[in-house]
């Protein structure tokens, strides 16, 4: 019996052997067949001259190619520094168009403040590289979008921002201005990471508002409430809208009042109540407004800028690389310091102090006094 169950359980794992070849025999068929192809794509293109192949396949990987730049400021050559690399690259056909990004953002752990809305952020998003000013949110269970005023400490959030379209899943760092000059701080620069969820988004971010009144004139189940608002137009905007007094009392905007019917102030308004309420109410109006989108794209030309040494070059050990500085710049100067000059007779010296001691007020450190 054992014999033969051995012989079963080698007949499966033959049969999953022979399985398991057939997959890899399928896949080393594939796999000849694409170097086939490509081994004959080599010898056709091997036929051709230069000028043909590079038409038809570009240039090969490694090969040195020069670039002729039309259209450019002459800045980018006058202040051209062979030690900043210039970088080229290409854009897709749909990165060309401006639209609102959507990024899911969370604020880096090692930068030391928090971001807030609306305060300008420098963005490298693929070749890209601009300043523009985001929008802050968060998502709630209902699908709404609640604007933030500063991003949250350890958690993500929703950024909006308007910029050229870039595809989903796109990475994006993000800095603030002061750390992109010459005299950036010493202190970790990357404000926030970010990827792109969405674009050419129709994001439509809210605040909450609240605003108060007071009863005017009532009449039974009706008043006329003023103070909310100021201006007829900014009331018709709110008709229909809850409102709810302090006692509870619950109603509806029904209309704007035309500044002076019946003692109306302007933005004076007509609501409608369950009960009576009384002039010592204050009505309250609960409602969400939406935030609009700042359009701002700055490109960034540093290129353009004469490349200014910046002040944080200081590595892991930055006591030691200071020292170093400041050990190079005073050589420096010693090495520019005129020669001394010739020392002059005891006569001449005594005559020259003695004609300039009107004159000289010798300083506090060198006169014997105390600092």
């Amino acid at each position: 019996d054992d014999l033969e169950d051995g012989g079963a359980a080698g007949g499966k794992t033959h049969k999953k052997s022979n399985r398991s070849e057939d997959d890899e025999s399928y896949f080393d068929a594939q796999k000849q067949e694409m170097a086939a192809a490509a081994a004959a794509t080599a010898a056709a293109l091997a036929q051709l001259d230069p000028a043909t192949r590079v038409a038809l396949a570009g240039h090969a990987a490694g090969t040195y190619v020069r670039l002729r730049l039309t259209g450019v400021p002459y800045e980018l050559v006058k202040q051209w520094d062979p030690t900043r690399p210039l970088l080229v690259g290409g854009l897709g056909q749909g990165e060309q168009r401006m639209g609102v990004l959507r990024l899911r953002l969370k604020r880096h752990r090692w930068y030391p403040k928090i971001l807030k809305t609306r305060d300008p952020l420098i963005l490298s998003v693929g070749w890209r590289r601009f300043q523009t000013i985001p929008v802050y949110a968060l998502e709630d269970h209902n699908r709404r979008l609640r604007a933030l005023k500063y991003t949250p400490q350890h958690m993500h959030c929703l950024a909006a921002v308007h910029a050229p379209l870039a595809p989903p899943n796109t990475g994006v760092v993000c800095i603030q201005g002061a750390a992109a000059g010459p005299n950036a701080p010493s202190t970790w620069r990357i404000a926030a990471t970010a990827i792109v969820l969405e674009q050419e988004a129709e994001l439509r971010i809210v605040k909450k508002l609240k605003l108060v009144g007071t009863p005017i004139k009532i009449a039974k189940h009706s008043a006329f409430i003023g103070g909310m608002f100021t201006s007829q137009l900014e009331a018709s905007r709110f008709e229909g809208a809850a409102v709810t007094t302090v006692s509870g009392i619950r109603g509806t905007i029904k209309k704007a009042l035309r500044p002076g019917v019946q003692g109306a102030p302007d933005g004076g308004v007509r609501v409608t109540f369950e009960d009576k309420p009384l002039m010592s109410d204050i009505v309250f109006l609960r409602a969400w407004v939406a935030v609009d989108i700042p359009k701002l794209y700055n490109t960034m030309t540093n290129l353009l800028a004469p490349a200014v040494r910046p002040k944080n070059i200081a590595g892991v050990s930055r006591k030691g690389h200071v020292a170093a500085a400041a050990a190079v710049d005073e050589e420096e100067q010693q090495q520019h310091q005129p020669a001394a000059p010739a020392a002059a007779t005891p006569a001449a010296a005594a005559a020259a102090a003695a004609g300039s001691s009107e004159d000289f007020i010798p300083a506090a450190r060198f006169s014997g006094a105390r600092p």
